[in-house]
């Protein structure tokens, strides 16, 4: 008979699988409870450092957070920081079992009361929707696919959320492995933060096909790419640098906007939605092609409070900067992913208008 790891990397159906990641579930919970306390800590405070730095942004919006549970990654301490600073943080909780979970919000003076797994959750509802979730993890993968308790909640949650969260798994190495298996109905993360740092899926994208031009060429652009039009990678990290200070800007009007309407219209939350993703999105391709971000972009984002008509241009020049720059662009991946950027912008255009013609 063969074994289930066998049988799942064979190809087998969901009910091998599934049998599948319970064993691994109870494995990789069975070490992460059995890491010294001092030293689960240590493992705890790098990881929320690695959360902070790479996400500055986040220190000023409605993030949504989790109550540790069985050994997982205590985020306490920086949902306190998050508050305090002047974020506003949020906590899911199970309103039906089975069904997509509420956002409440939480602060240390919120009395809290036992939920699901008698994990404590705000007593009184207060719901807010949140531009970016933590969310807690068993296992994961390279291609940002989790492992988690299998209730199946964030899952659910995260299919109903229009535009998505910015969505942070936050876990330990130990949890790591070559594939969860994933099926139709996961969703992957955008970047997973373990104690070794932020970790970004693959640069591509499912249905992105390589070109097959004549290969003297194809040797010639790799060399000399701005030869055939193509932008050099200095050219395109310069490209890649201007992207993000736009949308570093853009975003902190928007926050300002979004303090102005106190976050309560559906067109603020997704405008900063839209905005999260296309800062991780210029991250991560900043991370593709082997650049980084420069300090400016790096300080945490204070919001500014200007006109909200202000950020419309902003969005405009970013939109045409994308354009002018993608038929220039060789790497089919970093293609693939400033489409992607382009196509958030225009939704965040398209949110803002909305806002626009809401506050008159």
């Amino acid at each position: 008979m063969k074994s289930v790891d066998e049988a799942v990397l064979n190809g087998a159906d969901w009910t091998d699988v599934n049998t599948w990641r319970k064993e691994q579930r109870a494995r990789i919970r069975a070490e992460r409870l059995a890491l010294p306390p001092a030293q689960r800590r240590e493992l705890g405070a790098r990881i929320l450092g690695h959360a902070e730095a790479g996400f500055p942004e986040l220190a000023g919006a409605v993030v949504g957070f989790y109550w540790p549970f069985r050994g997982e990654v205590d985020v306490l301490p920086l949902l306190k920081r998050h508050g305090a600073g002047g974020g506003r943080a949020v906590l899911p909780v199970v309103v039906q079992r089975n069904a997509p979970v509420e956002w409440w919000q939480w602060t240390p003076d919120t009395k809290m009361a036992p939920g699901i797994w008698n994990i404590p959750v705000p007593a009184e509802r207060r719901p807010l929707e949140p531009v970016a979730l933590l969310v807690p993890l068993l296992g994961f993968d390279a291609a940002g696919y989790r492992l988690g308790n299998g209730g199946g909640y964030y899952d659910r949650t995260l299919a109903t959320l229009q535009p998505r969260p910015l969505t942070l798994g936050i876990g330990y190495e130990l949890g790591r492995l070559e594939t969860i298996h994933p099926q139709s109905h996961d969703i992957p993360l955008d970047a997973v933060v373990t104690e070794t740092g932020v970790h970004w899926p693959p640069a591509t994208r499912e249905g992105v096909e390589l070109s097959s031009p004549v290969c003297y060429a194809d040797e010639a652009a790799s060399s000399l790419p701005e030869y055939f039009g193509y932008l050099s990678r200095a050219e395109t990290l310069a490209v890649l640098d201007a992207l993000l200070d736009e949308a570093a800007c853009a975003w902190r009007r928007a926050l300002g906007i979004a303090d102005e309407v106190q976050r309560a219209l559906p067109e603020s939350v997704a405008l900063l939605r839209e905005l999260a993703r296309g800062l991780a999105t210029l991250r991560h391709l900043l991370a593709h092609v082997g650049g980084a971000a420069h300090a400016a972009a790096q300080v945490p984002a204070q919001a500014v409070t200007e006109p909200a008509a202000a950020l419309k241009p902003m969005l405009q020049r970013t939109t045409q900067r994308l354009q002018e720059a993608l038929p220039r662009i060789r790497d089919e991946a970093l293609h693939a992913g400033l489409q992607d950027l382009l196509v958030l912008h225009e939704r965040a255009g398209a949110h803002c208008d909305a806002l626009l013609a809401r506050l008159g």
